[in-house]
């Protein structure tokens, strides 16, 4: 057993633990929801990134003619 649960079973009465353990429960799922769609966006953003590099840049000149 790790000393954080134990001072926690030892000091905090039963419904302050099952609190904490539900709460604590709820952060890691939101944690990895994050996570998930954090690895999405950098995907997105990988993908846009190399698609610009790939684009050939396009050189205009326009031709005036003197006066």
């Amino acid at each position: 057993m790790k000393l954080k649960e134990w001072l926690l079973k030892k000091y905090l009465p039963t419904w302050a633990v099952l609190e904490y353990s539900d709460a604590l429960e709820a952060a890691k799922k939101r944690v990895q929801e994050l996570e998930a769609e954090n690895r999405q966006l950098r995907a997105y953003i990988n993908g846009m990134e190399r698609g610009l590099r790939a684009r050939q840049p396009q050189i205009k000149i326009e031709g005036r003619e003197r006066e």
